[in-house]
């Protein structure tokens, strides 16, 4: 299965369109890291990566996202963001998954400054 990488300008395209609804997206940042940077929305799903043996089974199953709708990974930068986008891709058989590339930091420097929380820095 192949994974998809999209910029954040596509991904803001995506957060700001018709579609968004139609996909599960996917921070698998760290909570503590939500209170410096995060998306606007509640349908934003955290799994902490570092979490992944708490939900990865739940995952793989289907009692925690819909593995028939599509998933856009995203993180602080975009690597962790591959690492889960690869589990989900592989390990939880999802069809189609997608990587934010830079993640919520090249979003907020590239696309929207308001993600970033009063006192924090890009």
């Amino acid at each position: 299965m192949s994974i998809k990488n999209i910029s954040v300008v596509e991904f803001a395209a995506l957060l700001n369109g018709p579609n968004r609804g139609s996909v599960q997206i996917v921070d698998v940042r760290e909570k503590q890291e939500l209170s410096e940077m995060a998306l606007h929305g509640e349908d934003i799903i955290n799994l902490p990566l570092s979490e992944n043996g708490a939900w990865g089974r739940q995952v793989a199953d289907g009692e925690i996202l819909d593995p028939n709708k599509p998933i856009v990974c995203m993180c602080k930068a975009g690597g962790r963001s591959l690492k889960a986008a690869t589990f989900f891709a592989h390990e939880a058989k999802f069809t189609d998954v997608t990587n934010v590339l830079g993640g919520i930091t090249a979003y907020a420097a590239e696309v929207d400054q308001s993600v970033v929380r009063t006192g924090s820095k890009l």
